[in-house]
């Protein structure tokens, strides 16, 4: 299973507490959105509460449930599940499924369903993660060109992807 090394990449990439202005999120805490979590508490059945006081073994069990399992990573390759699975995280599961059904040429229905999983299993895995990832590159380029309030984070969006690349490379 290779959640472990996704959620070690992605942990490292999201920091800890942060409420940047312009960021579309909100106020996130490890990356998870204070939605995120509110989503996460009434699943496991707890009261909401501010996203500041989430606690580790939460952070891992809601980006279990809420992201590496919607978006179907436990089915994939390492690589590709690991380069999936943070692509969610900053794309949501729909939006992830979306941009890696584009790269293979399928209608982009956000819906990983039987056509999907066939076309993902025959492609080269190493060839169908680095297209992702270079879909996301281009998704970050469109979005910070549409977007003006975000093109400060484009070089962080851009330097990420960079890294995760190097990263997959070495599992």
């Amino acid at each position: 299973m290779s959640y472990p090394q996704a959620l070690q990449f992605t942990l490292v990439a999201e920091g800890g507490y942060s409420n940047q202005p312009n960021d579309h999120g909100g106020v996130t805490d490890h990356g998870i959105t204070q939605a995120t979590y509110d989503t996460y508490r009434a699943l496991v059945h707890q009261s909401q509460q501010d996203v500041a006081l989430i606690t580790d073994p939460e952070v891992r069990d809601c980006y279990f449930k809420l992201f590496w399992l919607p978006a179907h990573c436990n089915e994939m390759s390492t690589q590709l599940g690991v380069c999936m699975f943070d692509w969610a995280v900053n794309h949501g599961p729909p939006g992830a499924i979306r941009t890696l059904q584009e790269t293979l040429g399928l209608d982009d229905d956000g819906i990983y369903g039987p056509e999907t999983r066939r076309t993902v299993a025959r492609a080269d895995q190493y060839d169908l993660w680095e297209a992702l990832n270079k879909e996301r590159r281009q998704w970050y380029l469109d979005d910070a060109s549409a977007h003006p309030s975000q093109r400060a984070f484009l070089t962080g969006w851009l330097n990420r992807v960079d890294r995760l690349n190097a990263y997959v490379e070495t599992l």
